[in-house]
């Protein structure tokens, strides 16, 4: 997961009211299982499930050994 990518995600998922343009948190696991936080912006909202545009990805940093 990357910048400009779009990713759908569950309405219970979103803050309380947000709506299209709304900016968010979201903390998701990438395809190798490490955790990272995202900076999503709603672009469409459905009956279930909103359309988000990856406007920014947290540096993942090493584990501390």
């Amino acid at each position: 997961m990357t910048t400009g990518d779009e990713l759908v995600v569950a309405l219970e998922e979103l803050p309380d009211n947000a709506d299209v343009g709304a900016l968010f948190h979201l903390r998701l696991a990438r395809d190798t299982g490490e955790r990272v936080t995202c900076a999503l912006l709603v672009r469409e909202v459905g009956a279930v499930e909103a359309l988000c545009e990856v406007l920014a990805v947290q540096p993942s940093e090493p584990p501390v050994s």
